[in-house]
């Protein structure tokens, strides 16, 4: 019996965990081509057990925003029937996506059309708008009303009644009555007829998460940000999977206030026609100062960076002092253009200067200057 091991991507290992289960995890997403990694996610659920949990994400993934196609769900759903395996969906973005709540779980519907048992967990917090906050400051006050539906499909009725007095008892140790006001706001839109037709808020929010990536991939091509940006706009939902590095978005933070998971998981809701365009410069000016390390790097004669030995054995040729003097260079027009923070922009120009002049002195500490000047520009 492996009902006790639940496959997942990255997002619910604490919660899974917690609950007793062995998680596993399995490919999603390319990072190198910013791509669903189609084929590392069906070979590692085809040798997942027979009686392993698979979870999904319905729609919209979160972190990365990309979701398989219909034909991709489809092969996924002939593994999951040809190798016994049990689909647990998670539905927090239904409505995200497309704009269409009903598009939006095609997944889930599929699943079910194919004879598949399932569960299906399924958040209103988001698209009704009940989210809670916590905050801890003198005392613990919670703020919004999150509200759900888990839905149980089964072939066989007869253990109904099992589970229901199951997941009562699980309810009764958890949180024994929840708060029924999101609950009833949520039950109020679902079965009034004209509530229910009013479907434009959603697809407004999904039209201008999609407005944003547009724009933000307008901004980030139209500066010369280094890169390819395409997946900005192939990506759904609510988060955006920039590629960012975690020392890039260190800098973000540091430099302009903008946040993000380390992972490089931006957004898209905290994006405006108003900022967008500072995000975007912001995300050039941290890929730009990254490509300076770069370039250090490869630059000839670099070689044990961080070592304390400042002097290499054998002196640089002609070539290797011209071609760092015209990196220096380099650097420093794209410095004036990049839209750096201030501070940093005219320590790493003052050392630039530093560097030209010590080396046109002395081209034998040529790789000492390099290693000073890799370790400031990724300071």
């Amino acid at each position: 019996n492996n009902h006790n091991t639940l496959y997942q991507t990255a997002n619910h290992e604490l919660l899974s965990s917690r609950a007793g289960f062995q998680v596993l995890t399995y490919r999603y997403y390319d990072n190198v081509r910013h791509l669903l990694d189609m084929n590392g996610m069906l070979t590692d659920i085809r040798q997942a057990a027979p009686g392993s949990v698979i979870l999904f994400h319905t729609c919209a993934h979160n972190p990365t925003g990309m979701d398989p196609t219909r034909d991709q769900w489809s092969q996924i759903a002939d593994i999951m029937v040809e190798r016994r395996l049990f689909p647990f969906f998670d539905c927090a973005y239904q409505g995200f996506a497309s704009g269409d709540p009903d598009r939006d779980t095609y997944s889930v519907r599929l699943f079910v059309d194919r004879g598949l048992e399932l569960v299906c967990a399924q958040s209103f917090s988001k698209n009704f708008g009940l989210y809670v906050v916590t905050i801890f400051i003198l005392r613990k006050n919670h703020l919004g009303e999150r509200v759900g539906n888990l839905t149980i499909v089964l072939n066989n009725p007869k253990p109904i009644k099992n589970i229901c007095s199951q997941m009562l008892m699980i309810v009764r140790g958890n949180y024994s009555g929840p708060p029924a006001h999101g609950a009833r706001i949520v039950t109020k839109i679902l079965n009034d007829p004209q509530l229910y037709e009013e479907k434009c808020c959603v697809q407004i929010m999904a039209t201008r998460m999609r407005q944003m990536r547009s724009q933000l991939r307008e901004h980030l091509e139209r500066l010369g940000t280094p890169g390819e940006w395409s997946h900005i706009t192939r990506q759904i939902g609510m988060f955006s999977y920039t590629g960012l590095t975690d020392r890039q978005v260190t800098h973000l933070s540091d430099s302009y206030h903008i946040y993000m998971l380390s992972n490089g998981r931006l957004s898209m809701c905290g994006l405006t026609t108003k900022n967008v365009e500072y995000v975007a410069k912001a995300i050039r000016d941290a890929l730009t100062i990254s490509l300076f390390s770069i370039r250090i790097v490869n630059c000839h004669y670099v070689s044990r960076v961080g070592s304390t030995a400042a002097v290499p054995t054998a002196p640089p040729d002609v070539h290797a002092v011209q071609e760092f003097s015209q990196l220096c260079a380099d650097i420093k027009a794209q410095l004036e253009t990049c839209g750096a923070i201030d501070t940093k922009k005219r320590k790493i120009v003052e050392k630039l200067l530093e560097c030209e002049n010590v080396v046109n002195t002395n081209a034998n500490r040529l790789d000492e200057q390099k290693r000073d000047l890799l370790l400031l520009s990724i300071s």
